[in-house]
């Protein structure tokens, strides 16, 4: 795991001392090393987090003639595989790491080495010879790669992070449109960035940058394919996979753990583990004291137990002030969700211990573990069985239901699946995932011009390409390509990284995903069991609490954030003066959303969150250069 940086400049040699600039704003993902490569119109910079190779893995790494040079960061867990073949067919290697067989791969198959690799990775890769970069984001987009196409007229700028163009000078200037994207997700979804100069690469997107001009192509998407398997057969299979994507994962040349909560997911990974020999095991789990709507503390002890593991609790007593301030300044731009702060305490914890640990992430989206997957089978029988004036009625009726701050769900949920009661599945969907719904939203721009806060909804409307009443595999598959890569995999990337550790993500594993979308829908959701399909697979491993357990999730105890800790953080930056300041969002809107909250009639706590982390994005990002 590492961090990456460079650009390209036509008729030019680059700076190094640029290039050095933008590397060293990346040393939190890369404290081991570094290294730079500065040739005619390019510039490639690197820093190291070692996890592999730990002697002769640096980077930029070359070709035998030293046209091809590459900077990398990720995992490629073939790369043992791959490199017997590179050998096999006269390549010479000369270290024992992943990146190397990049340059080698890229010699035999251009731009369609990315087929042949399987890992995490976001890479760049410049072909000397056709004075050609070639960027890739992994299929799932586990590693994140910003962008600026037209550097200094006709050039590219790219990077790990945001920050590092910065350094180079790109524009500070705040895309609005991408901010209203931000208040519908809580995250901004590529291409997009909050900076109109910035892009990112998408999952599974290829980039070709030659003679000033830039090319994006996908390489990869998730399919949906059923296939005519026994039901024993599509369970046996699962655990195959998982087995093999976790064991895959394990290639290291440190200490490796996993963070454990009470839930299957991440129970399955340890398993999964413990199978494939690793020992010790260390796991890493958050409490909540004084908050058991959240805590899972009790669950991951058992768990850990049950595995034999060297079991690590972390109190969730945080900073919330400094731990907002981290968010932004690990990803950049604002970002809403408050499990962030959650992460990177976790992350922190953990690093003393071990330098890689394996997460759960994944399988929610992929095996129909959100509440949503079962909202959407209920709401087709509701239209089923219920008629439209009483659907109508109950939608009216549906404002009335009070809301818990307690971590308690299922009274939002109640009265957000009424209240969607006469929309299609897709338009259900998206009521049920967004946030700032458009009326707010239009509150909170006030009369700015329509076009600025417009196609907030647009990521969710595509993905389902016209489709309204879309299976459970679909909205799956729509889920593997929004929610999983721009929020659960972003802030799992960005805050992992800001301790320098490397996350890793098994069920998101190429294969696995493409393994479970042949899967029918009834062998992930079974009547109200979520994840039959895992539960069937692991059953034996497993302790009874977790085969029992239902979704619960990381979740901070934000409402009693705001008003303790956090309160004096909120009062500076969403007072009315401060608002009015920023001159972006509407004073009286703002205010009609703190006094929701703060008087119980409605559950406002994660809008008002993404407000405060928005203005202090302003604050730490768009203001600094003025």
């Amino acid at each position: 795991m590492c961090g990456i940086a460079g650009v390209v400049e036509r008729g030019r040699v680059p700076e190094r001392a640029l290039v050095e600039r933008m590397s060293s704003t990346l040393i939190h993902r890369g404290p081991d090393d570094a290294g730079v490569h500065i040739g005619p119109e390019v510039g490639l910079g690197f820093r190291r987090l070692a996890v592999i190779d730990l002697e002769t893995g640096n980077q930029p790494v070359r070709n035998e003639d030293g046209a091809v040079v590459a900077v990398f960061n990720g995992e490629i867990y073939n790369f043992r595989e791959l490199r017997k073949q590179l050998l096999a067919a006269g390549h010479q290697l000369h270290s024992r790491g992943d990146a190397e067989v990049l340059v080698h791969l890229y010699e035999e198959y251009g731009a369609d080495l990315v087929d042949h690799l399987r890992g995490m990775f976001a890479f760049a890769i410049w072909d000397g010879s056709r004075s050609e970069l070639l960027l890739a984001c992994d299929p799932l987009g586990e590693k994140p790669l910003y962008y600026a196409d037209g550097w200094r007229g006709g050039g590219l700028a790219f990077a790990s992070e945001a920050k590092a163009l910065l350094a180079a000078g790109v524009s500070r200037e705040p895309d609005l449109g991408a901010l209203a994207q931000y208040l519908y997700h809580l995250y901004i979804p590529a291409p997009s960035s909050a900076f109109r100069a910035i892009a990112k690469l998408p999952p599974g997107h290829l980039l070709s940058h030659r003679d000033g001009r830039t090319t994006l192509r996908r390489y990869w998407a998730p399919e949906v394919r059923l296939a005519p398997r026994l039901e024993a057969e599509h369970v046996a299979g699962l655990r195959e996979h998982v087995c093999d994507a976790v064991a895959a994962r394990l290639v290291a040349d440190v200490p490796l753990g996993a963070f454990l909560s009470g839930g299957i997911d991440s129970a399955c990974v340890v398993a999964a583990m413990r199978e494939a020999g690793a020992d010790p095991i260390h796991t890493f789990t958050i409490t909540f004291p004084g908050h058991a709507g959240y805590d899972e503390a009790a669950a991951a002890r058992s768990t850990a137990r049950h595995f034999g593991t060297v079991h690590h609790e972390l109190a969730a007593e945080l900073d919330v002030a400094g731990g907002l301030a981290a968010v932004i300044e690990g990803f950049d731009e604002p970002f809403g969700n408050p499990t962030a702060i959650l992460l990177r305490s976790l992350s922190a914890a953990a690093r003393p211990h071990v330098t890689v640990a394996l997460s759960g992430d994944g399988g929610d989206e992929l095996l129909f573990g959100y509440p949503r997957f079962r909202g959407l089978e209920l709401a087709r029988r509701y239209h089923e069985i219920v008629p439209a004036p009483l659907r109508a009625l109950a939608a009216r009726a549906s404002t009335a239901i009070p809301e818990s701050s307690q971590g308690h769900h299922s009274r939002r949920r109640a009265r957000e699946f009424l209240a969607a009661g006469s929309l299609d599945s897709v338009a259900a969907y998206g009521s049920w995932i967004g946030y700032f719904t458009p009326q707010l939203r239009a509150e909170l721009f006030g009369r700015r011009p329509a076009g600025e806060s417009d196609g907030a909804e647009a990521l969710i409307s595509g993905l389902f390409g016209g489709v309204r009443e879309p299976g459970l595999n679909e909205l799956s598959r729509v889920e593997l390509q929004s929610f999983l890569p721009y929020n659960v995999l972003a802030y799992s990337d960005r805050m992992s990284m800001a301790s320098g550790l490397e996350l890793r993500a098994p069920l998101v594993d190429r294969a696995l995903v493409q393994y479970a979308l042949t899967m029918p829908p009834e062998l992930k959701l079974r009547r109200a069991t979520t994840k039959w399909a895992l539960r069937q697979a692991f059953a034996r491993e497993l302790p009874a609490h977790v085969l029992r357990a239902g979704k619960r999730g990381l979740n901070p105890p934000v409402a009693a954030w705001l008003a303790g800790p956090a309160a004096p953080l909120l009062a500076e930056l969403l007072s009315p003066p401060a608002v009015r300041r920023r001159g972006l969002l509407a004073p009286e809107a703002v205010s009609n959303l703190l006094a929701e909250q703060k008087h119980g009639r409605r559950d406002r706590s994660l809008h008002v969150w993404s407000l405060m982390a928005l203005e202090l994005w302003f604050r730490m990002r768009v203001d600094t250069a003025q």
